[in-house]
């Protein structure tokens, strides 16, 4: 199981997103993300971090004191007394625990094109189990703050997903993307360790042509597979709960 989270927290808010296909988590600011000490784990979004590092030390400590203040307010940590450091209730924990620790870690892109407003996606699995489900985090360009203002950065949303949901998503977002025509296909990357405990990436390019996709993967000498996009979410589940072993 992903870090230290409960089991019987993973199973009753897990089971939500089994029986509906998704379950809402917590939305977070930029300044939650960094101050909570996840924006730097397993996946960096490089437009979050280089608003952080830009707000100085002064002003980076000075948001986080604040970040943490809010999140008590909203009732996902426990109060900061002393130095006693902040307790996240369930649902916050199951972000952080799967952004700390993804097993598997899935991004999509367009090679060229900026990728931080796209959807990532961290597992969590359960000994036994196996993979259950990922959490979706999507950064974007709402402002965290009323009329407008950005004072916290831009809002991140989060869902909890199963595989077969989470491969959906990816299959739809190459469907859409596949309208704008660039040269290069779109790319989903499915991260997870191998056998030693090396991290191995598993690509699928995902080519767009009416309403079907050719999808190949550079990493076998197989010919690309004419799918369409049921196919392509059948695939991309199985991919999805065969990297989480």
């Amino acid at each position: 199981m992903n870090g230290e989270l409960d089991v019987n927290t993973v199973d009753s808010i897990a089971a939500i997103a089994e029986r509906d296909g998704s379950a809402a988590l917590p939305a977070l600011t930029q300044a939650d993300l960094c101050a909570l000490g996840a924006a730097d784990k397993s996946l960096v979004c490089q437009r979050t971090w280089d608003w952080w590092l830009g707000l100085g030390e002064r002003g980076r400590a000075e948001m986080a004191a604040k970040s943490l203040e809010l999140l008590a307010f909203r009732k996902l940590i426990a109060p900061v007394r002393g130095g006693v450091p902040a307790v996240p209730v369930p649902e916050l924990g199951m972000i952080l625990s799967a952004r700390s620790y993804p097993e598997p870690l899935v991004t999509c892109q367009v090679p060229g094109a900026d990728a931080a407003l796209n959807p990532r996606f961290f597992g969590m699995t359960q000994e036994g189990a196996g993979l259950r489900v990922l959490v979706c985090e999507l950064l974007t360009d709402r402002p965290s703050g009323p009329g407008d203002r950005a004072e916290f950065g831009t809002m991140l949303s989060y869902t909890l997903v199963t595989p077969a949901w989470a491969a959906k998503v990816l299959a739809a977002w190459a469907r859409v993307v596949g309208d704008f025509g660039t040269g290069e296909p779109p790319v989903i990357d499915v991260f997870a360790r191998d056998g030693d405990g090396r991290l191995a990436r598993d690509r699928y390019e995902v080519r767009r042509d009416g309403g079907f996709f050719d999808v190949r993967r550079p990493a076998t000498a197989l010919p690309p597979e004419r799918l369409d996009e049921m196919q392509v979410t059948q695939l991309l589940t199985a991919a999805l709960i065969g990297a989480a072993g």
